[in-house]
């Protein structure tokens, strides 16, 4: 192949380098347009090598839209735990209901038919056409639109797509499509491997020494929040909190929990605060280590109790679950970690469950 870039660039090295080099990657080995819509969506904002076993598990529990539009969203949010944003299991399994509803259970290769689907935005659409239906489609994501602005000169996303348009060839487009993506992931980084490119000698950015001032990370840091979490443990039950709607963490299931200090309440002072709003007498069985966990733009530091109740209460969104069925529901990261501690501490004594 020796299509080249606008302003002279070849990227016949390029191939070479894609060839000896090219990731093994799962989804790539059978590129359907199921399992390369799955893996997009999965790789929006987390890196290759943590999605892989979560796309496999992934695959195993559905592996046609057909049984995915038919599983229950505690099932798709159970699947996708541990990988965070979870509004994308959402869009997936709304996706497989709709194109098993209006498709024929069959994922368009339409531009506009794909974007109108939810959770799907060019840079996926262009993805599934190249990758799975083979179409003459650029799938520009930041990473191939940091590759072509070095090259070239600065950019928006918006240009360096039309570039990439123009540079796919006719014959076999997606694999210049995939080189690019590949190009941007492991070697044209924020901060680059130039040493290690096959294009160096083109690049313009590293020409002028530009390259990593250019792409300076520019991170934004995460607001701090401390929380007492209650775990209320009554007749073999414990209460856990479920969010809907559009809230952070919608789906998912938590212990209930309560703003407080950077150092976290005392046992004492957390049960003398509830047991006003709590009809049955509330007891001290345990604390647990301090978890934290990161979410969207916070990071929040968690202070686990347990407490003993002698009756079921109400409480806002709330569930009274058996104990032995926690571990099957969808738990935030740093609840899992709460419920993982207590479990593996605490499940063999008896007392726990009275």
């Amino acid at each position: 192949m020796e299509q080249s870039l606008d302003g002279g660039v070849s990227l016949s090295a390029l191939f070479s380098w894609f060839a000896a080099t090219r990731r093994p990657l799962p989804w790539r080995e059978e590129p359907t347009a199921y399992r390369v819509l799955v893996s997009e969506i999965m790789l929006q904002q987390t890196q290759a090598a943590r999605v892989i076993p979560f796309f496999c598990r992934w695959m195993d529990l559905f592996p046609n839209p057909h049984c995915l539009a038919a599983a229950s969203e505690d099932t798709v949010i159970k699947a996708w735990e541990g990988l965070g944003y979870y509004s994308r299991a959402r869009a997936l399994h709304r996706i497989a209901q709709i194109i098993v509803a209006h498709h024929e259970g069959r994922i368009p290769n339409d531009q506009k038919a794909l974007i109108a689907l939810p959770g799907i935005g060019p840079y996926t659409a262009g993805a599934i056409r190249a990758f799975a239906f083979h179409e003459r489609a650029a799938a520009v994501d930041a990473n191939v639109s940091r590759v072509i602005t070095r090259l070239i000169h600065p950019m928006t996303r918006e240009a360096a797509a039309s570039i990439v348009e123009q540079l796919l060839p006719q014959e076999q487009p997606w694999t210049t499509m995939e080189a690019l993506i590949e190009l941007g992931a492991l070697v044209c980084k924020t901060t680059p491997l130039c040493s290690s490119c096959p294009l160096a000698d083109q690049c313009r950015a590293l020409a002028s020494k530009t390259q990593e001032i250019r792409y300076a990370k520019n991170v934004i840091p995460k607001t701090s929040l401390w929380r007492d979490v209650a775990i209320f443990l009554s007749q073999g039950t414990a209460l856990v909190t479920r969010r809907s709607g559009k809230q952070v963490m919608s789906g998912l299931y938590e212990f209930p929990y309560f703003d407080t200090t950077p150092q976290g309440s005392a046992a004492s002072t957390l049960i003398n605060a509830l047991q006003p709003r709590i009809p049955s007498q509330l007891s001290f069985i345990a604390s647990l280590c301090e978890t934290s966990h990161s979410f969207t733009r916070f990071h929040a530091t968690l202070y686990p109790t347990i407490i003993g109740v002698e009756e079921p209460f109400a409480w806002p969104d709330g569930k009274w679950i058996p104990i032995e069925m926690l571990r099957d529901l969808p738990f935030s990261s740093g609840h899992k970690r709460v419920l993982e501690a207590w479990l593996t501490t605490f499940l063999p004594c008896n007392a726990l469950r009275a």
